[in-house]
């Protein structure tokens, strides 16, 4: 009987020393807790333990600088998936396939976004480790990206980056016609009165940074050079993109010929050579004589 009421008593002991240690490890973990945004694509999550707070002062129609959280990044990142398909011209069947999951972590602004994909049997699932404190346009181009890719990879093992052009030329276009409703809620979460006239000429502010530079090469676009890694250069790159981006989708047959460009990349070894075929172009000089 001792020698049972010893053993057991030994057990307890190394049970309760078990529970201590796990509910220390799990206090140790920073608190994670996931939400779905409206279309259940994306799964938004945090591992903050205490967010930055959110600055106050006049801010502008598109910010600069955003704190993100869970219920505001899955609105946001829901609507910006809209007017993507929107543009697009995807009917409800194709909205989606793969998952996108967005992360908030602790940073601040200018910290990088981690991006990661991963291949299941018939799908790609992609996750996005996001910085708490996010430049406004930047996280736009985010969503946009994985967006497109997430399009252009269905039914493919292969997944190639989108082309920069396209990623910037889209966001652009989005942003100018949309951009200052889509941040409501990053900027009047504590109330207030929101006033926004959205401009008759969304191109009028990169058509002057067209004007003042030199002409950018299709090329260039595609495969944007170091010079277009400064500030200055980035302005550039964006403007032409922008451009590039609407005289496609101002084509009659604009958004189909943007989907089959998205499909083809996959089965191509550049991007150039995906276009020319979308478009029907022989060889990069008549791709650069149409844009030129």
């Amino acid at each position: 009987r001792i020698t049972c009421f010893t053993n057991v008593k030994h057990a307890n002991w190394c049970a309760l020393a078990f529970l201590v240690t796990v509910s220390f490890s799990l206090q140790a973990e920073p608190p994670r807790r996931s939400i779905f945004s409206k279309s259940r694509q994306y799964t938004i999550s945090s591992t903050l333990v205490q967010p930055q707070p959110v600055p106050s002062g006049k801010t502008q129609p598109i910010p600069d600088r955003i704190n993100l959280s869970p219920y505001k990044l899955a609105h946001f990142a829901g609507a910006m998936k809209d007017l993507v398909l929107h543009r697009l011209q995807l009917p409800p069947r194709e909205q989606w396939i793969g998952r996108i999951h967005l992360n908030i972590i602790p940073g601040k602004l200018g910290d990088p976004v981690i991006f990661k994909r991963k291949r299941f049997i018939d799908r790609w699932q992609y996750r996005l480790d996001l910085p708490e404190v996010m430049n406004g346009p930047e996280l736009a181009r985010v969503i946009v990206a994985v967006q497109l890719e997430e399009y252009s990879t269905r039914n493919s093992s292969n997944a190639p980056p989108i082309p920069a052009w396209l990623t910037e030329g889209l966001a652009e276009i989005i942003l100018k016609q949309a951009g200052p409703v889509l941040f409501v809620s990053f900027q009047y979460a504590a109330g207030g009165t929101f006033n926004a006239v959205a401009p008759n000429d969304s191109m009028q502010e990169n058509r002057r940074i067209i004007q003042a530079s030199k002409p950018v090469s299709f090329l260039d676009l595609s495969l944007p050079p170091a010079a277009a890694q400064t500030d200055n250069g980035r302005l550039i790159l964006r403007a032409h993109s922008h451009l590039l981006a609407i005289k496609l989708l101002a084509k009659p047959d604009g958004a189909k010929r943007m989907k089959y460009f998205l499909r083809q990349l996959p089965k191509h070894k550049n991007n150039q050579h995906a276009f020319l075929t979308a478009l029907n172009l022989q060889s990069m000089l008549k791709a650069e004589q149409w844009w030129m």
